[in-house]
């Protein structure tokens, strides 16, 4: 039976630990999972998981790298038993720029929309380099590969965004035109 102390220490542990990455790995669970539901069972997953292992943490990799590690591994499993991923039109969760707010909305969505277009593992290395702001040494530490298919990853991602992004942008010109 554990003593109350135990459980206490125990407490301010996992509190330390969701404190200094909560907020970061949801966020990064929110982007690979495009709702709100998802990414919170796939956070708490991820910090339970990562509470659990802590005692076996080698350390050969930063702390946070190593958490990214657990969302993904949690990440690709969960969605081998859901549905594909869909794209979020949660309005609440949108960080809006200043100016016209539909406009926004609208460029948000077509974002989220190529995002989901992407290949899982391209969409997976892009968020942790251009999202999550990883260098692509911890990204690749993170995914499990070297570098330089980091790089090379990242490289597909953006051109296969903008290739989607710009055929958007002239299907709308096009439709603008044709009310005209």
């Amino acid at each position: 039976m554990a003593k109350s102390s135990d459980i206490a220490q125990a407490s301010a542990s996992f509190d330390e630990l969701y404190g200094a990455h909560g907020p970061r790995i949801y966020r990064f669970c929110h982007r690979l999972c495009a709702n709100s539901a998802d990414a919170e069972d796939l956070a708490q997953e991820v910090f339970v998981a990562a509470f659990r292992g802590l005692p076996r943490f080698a350390g050969r990799a930063s702390l946070t790298t190593w958490l990214y590690q657990i969302a993904l591994n949690r990440y690709r499993s969960m969605r081998g038993k859901k549905r594909p991923d869909t794209v979020s039109l949660d309005q609440n969760e949108a960080s809006l720029p200043a100016g016209d707010p539909q406009k926004a909305w609208l460029e948000e969505i077509a974002l989220d929309q190529a995002m989901a277009r992407l290949p899982a593992i391209q969409k997976e290395t892009f968020l942790l380099v251009k999202g999550e702001g990883l260098t692509c040494r911890e990204a690749a530490e993170a995914l499990g590969v070297s570098e330089g298919t980091v790089k090379f990853r990242v490289y597909q991602a953006i051109q296969k965004l903008q290739a989607t992004l710009s055929e958007g942008s002239v299907s709308d010109r096009r439709e603008v035109a044709d009310e005209v």
